[in-house]
Formats: structure tokens, sequence, C-alpha cells
């Protein structure tokens, strides 16, 4: 008995593989215009909690769909799923718009002010980040 059939390992996969290229291509585009000369091992050093994030996100959607194999736990994997995709792909693009305009990584600390000062925030949001962001 296998963890997962041939048709869920393609479905994950053809998901999860171009979703981890995205995200890991914009931290890596991101990291290239910040430290040019940095190496290979070093790339990967600062890269690190990049790839953890991104294994740990794999392992846990197959996790999950070798738990929920059919019928309605099926579907709300499916949905969680796709939801949870599509706000990876808005977040890391948001960061990397964010890291472009401002030079500096969107971090807990930013948001947190954004969130608890959104008048105070809202000229310096709109003025570095794209008004899609």
């Amino acid at each position: 008995m296998s963890l997962l059939d041939r048709r869920d390992w393609v479905y994950l996969l053809t998901l999860l593989v171009p979703l981890v290229a995205y995200d890991l291509a914009l931290k890596i585009v991101g990291l290239a215009s910040e430290q040019p000369g940095s190496g290979v091992w070093d790339a990967l050093g600062m890269l690190r909690s990049d790839l953890l994030f991104d294994g740990g996100y794999v392992l846990v959607w197959i996790g999950l769909f070798a738990v929920a194999r059919w019928g309605i736990p099926r579907r709300v994997v499916l949905v969680l799923l796709h939801a949870s995709a599509i706000l990876l792909v808005v977040i890391a693009t948001v960061a990397y718009q964010y890291f472009r305009s401002t030079g500096t990584v969107l971090d807990y600390g930013a948001v947190a002010y954004y969130l608890d000062k959104p008048g105070e925030a809202q000229g310096a949001v709109f003025s570095d980040a794209p008004i899609g962001a």
C-alpha cells in the first residue's frame, strides 16, 4: 500500500512544484539583487528558511492527501490546498514587490505596524508599493 496513488502524486506535484519554484525564484532574484557577489553556499544558507518552509508545506499537503482519500474530507482538503496556494503566491509576490520598491524585507514588524496604524502607514505603503499590493 503506497502513501498516494499515481493520480494523486501527479496532481500534487503539478501544483506544488511550480509553486515552490516560483517562491524560490522570487527569493533568489531578490537575493541576487541585494548581494550580487554571494556564492552558492552563501545563497543556500540565506535561503535555508525558505527551503525548510517550502519542504514543510509540501509535506503537509502530501500528508493531508494521504489522510483524506475520498468524500467530503477530500473536497475540503482540495479547497484548502488551492486557497493556500493562491495565498502563498499573493504573499510571495507582494513581499517581492515591497522589497523591490523599499529595499527592505516585508517581515512581521512591518505588517504589524501597517495593521496597527493604517492611517499613518497609508502614505508610505501607497508611495512605495504598487496599488495592486
